[in-house]
């Protein structure tokens, strides 16, 4: 269990955990020669079981809230600490006021210098404070009259403290592991070591982690809860962490010791709300932002309104002034452009937002995220997303673990399709109703347009609403023609129904063309060689062969060669059977190019016609076969 310390500068908060603890928090020399502290200092109890509980103790001094604020993210409860003698002042109010925005929703009371007034002040001091945190959702759990000068109210303090300690449940530890560092330092003969709290999941001695958000990674060598070497670490504990294959400069305050990939991000998304005392929060206001133990500048931009009115909340997104990583459901305050006050504060809805989104979607989008947890979150996303949303990027913004994954997709009938590296899903409800849009596209192409065969993956993809990833569009073309509704010729998608109606000149003058094109098997003609086999003016040729695509006969693969359909179905066969020779099920353009025996320019103008209508997908320097539709075997 995790304590943190909150109230004014003076009011005695070190000197308290000093005689609870024993430890004197203040290890800077600058601090014991000024009597203040300025950093964040650490404290630690034993009990009896073996457990500890821990202090965090922060600076009371206005110039210092950042140092504060970079201890605070993630602590159990909190210690305010007032003064008899001086009663609430201004840090006490703001301390109090950003512990109410970062969720810390438990307090214990102690009223300091008791000795130096009577009992009738402490009455009134406490009376003040009473009404200080009813205007806040932090619980009063006990107010203790103390005087560390003259021992009293220590024993019972510290015997509340071992109370709330002993009854402390820690926390799942679901999620990828994540620290946030706050002090980072190297050891003569250990190494560098970094400090902070974990704010989710477990890690282990020997993981690999990464330092986010820069990226570099490195392997756990040693983990420490105040004087004792663990083997692993989970969300609720503040411990040391000895890393190896990471510089120190890596490691400032602020940074994320992470498992899994890297998360860095240059835009967040929030729901902000604005101190009532503030005067109107207008757009794009520079601002400092506070979040974990991070503090940089952002400018504000307002989604929701023109400006935020003191006392609402509003939708916003912070445009930072360098790469941080953040995770949906954080906390964060936000204060001046001067960093004088506290402005006001709010959580992370999206900290990995579209680059580009439609307005009522996004809104949508960031309601569905602003859910209590990940679950309700992801079932109202699949509601607000027709269009389907990116899977991966949602797991990664929750911090999501893959069997946490796993559980949220069993409960939700979903259709998941990969786009590239990464994966859209959405419900089968939108899923259907996509493919009905299709059929409903084409059909009225058709009747439109009768002597056309049908229309390629960018037309039908224009036609249908906004937004539709093309990767959805493909795995439902494919579901369409597997089920016997569509066709495919080349890239033209059609009815399976429907036939293109050529005029008898057209019919006529196919006849001269066609044979000449199967004849020179996979190699087809150039279209000026074309014109020496056929007969036929250069002009007039390139006309019909133009006309002969719409009417699917074939398929223009390079801006000099068309295919017949029959032959590009013979390279696709071809392409799956060198694939599946391959270990990995991918194949090299080389593997290709000897298999076809159609030459090296050509081989790659084949391969990349086969990766736009969806028969193969790149992988670097490799593909894989993927069908849209299904075909017969070629004769």
């Amino acid at each position: 269990m995790i304590i943190a310390t909150a109230g004014h500068v003076d009011h005695g908060k070190t000197s308290l955990v000093r005689e609870l603890t024993g430890i004197d928090t203040d290890r800077l020399p600058e601090e014991k020669a000024r009597g203040l502290t300025i950093d964040l200092g650490f404290a630690y109890v034993p009990l009896p079981d073996g457990r500890l509980f821990g202090f965090v103790d922060v600076p009371g001094h206005q110039r210092f809230i950042k140092n504060m604020l970079a201890g605070v993210g993630n602590v159990d409860h909190a210690l305010l600490v007032v003064a008899a003698d001086d009663g609430v002042m201004p840090q006490t109010i703001e301390h109090v006021e950003i512990l109410d925005l970062l969720g810390v929703g438990r307090a214990t009371v102690a009223i300091t210098k008791i000795d130096k007034v009577g009992a009738e002040r402490s009455e009134e001091v406490e009376a003040e404070i009473r009404t200080l945190l009813a205007h806040t959702r932090i619980a009063v759990e006990d107010v203790f009259r103390t005087s560390v000068h003259a021992r009293e109210g220590m024993a019972a303090l510290r015997a509340r403290f071992a109370a709330l300690a002993q009854a402390h449940a820690a926390p799942p530890a679901t999620g990828r592991f994540r620290l946030a560092v706050d002090r980072a330092f190297k050891l003569h003969g250990v190494g560098v070591v970094a400090t902070g709290s974990v704010h989710a999941g477990v890690a282990r001695i020997g993981e690999t982690v990464t330092v986010a958000p820069a990226g570099a990674t490195a392997r756990l060598r040693g983990l420490r809860i105040h004087d004792r070497d663990v083997s692993s670490v989970q969300v609720g504990d503040r411990c040391a962490i000895h890393l190896s294959g990471v510089a120190l400069d890596d490691l400032r305050r602020g940074v994320w010791i992470v498992a899994g990939p890297n998360q860095a991000t240059r835009r967040i998304e929030v729901e902000l709300r604005l101190f009532g005392r503030e005067r109107p929060l207008r757009h794009w206001t520079p601002a400092h932002l506070h979040i974990g133990a991070e503090d940089l500048t952002c400018r504000v931009a307002l989604l929701s309104a023109k400006a935020v009115q003191p006392g609402e909340t509003a939708i916003a997104a912070l445009h930072l002034d360098r790469p941080i990583a953040a995770w949906t459901m954080q906390k964060f305050i936000l204060r001046d452009q001067s960093a004088q006050r506290t402005l006001g504060g709010g959580q992370v809805l999206d900290p990995l937002p579209p680059a580009r989104q439609h307005s009522a979607l996004r809104l949508a989008r960031l309601d569905a995220l602003s859910a209590p947890d990940a679950a309700t979150a992801f079932a109202r996303m699949l509601a607000a997303s027709p269009r389907g949303f990116d899977f991966d990027g949602f797991a990664q913004s929750c911090n999501l673990t893959a069997p946490e994954c796993e559980a949220l997709v069993a409960v939700h009938p979903v259709k998941i399709c990969h786009d590239g590296n990464a994966r859209i899903i959405l419900d089968t409800g939108h899923w259907n109703t996509l493919r009905n849009q299709i059929v409903d596209v084409l059909n009225a192409h058709h009747g439109k347009h009768p002597e056309l065969l049908g229309l390629n993956e960018t037309r039908i993809h224009a036609a249908l609403p906004p937004m539709v990833a093309k990767s959805l569009l493909r795995r439902a073309i494919m579901e369409l023609g597997a089920a016997g509704i569509l066709g495919r010729s080349g890239v033209i998608i059609h009815l399976s129904g429907h036939r293109a109606q050529p005029t008898p000149a057209e019919a006529a003058l196919w006849k001269r063309v066609e044979p000449a094109l199967a004849a020179s098997g996979v190699r087809p003609p150039r279209v000026r060689e074309l014109v020496d086999l056929v007969g036929i003016a250069l002009d007039r040729l390139e006309s019909f062969l133009a006309r002969a695509e719409q009417l699917g006969w074939v398929h223009r693969v390079a801006e000099n060669r068309y295919f017949l359909p029959a032959t590009l179905n013979e390279l696709e066969w071809i392409a799956e059977h060198v694939a599946a020779e391959c270990a990995d099920g991918t194949f090299a353009a080389a593997d290709f190019n000897r298999a076809s025996g159609i030459g090296r320019n050509l081989t790659i103008k084949v391969l990349e016609y086969f990766d736009r209508i969806g028969t193969t997908q790149r992988h670097g320097d490799r593909r894989s076969p993927l069908r849209a539709l299904p075909r017969t075997s070629p004769s």
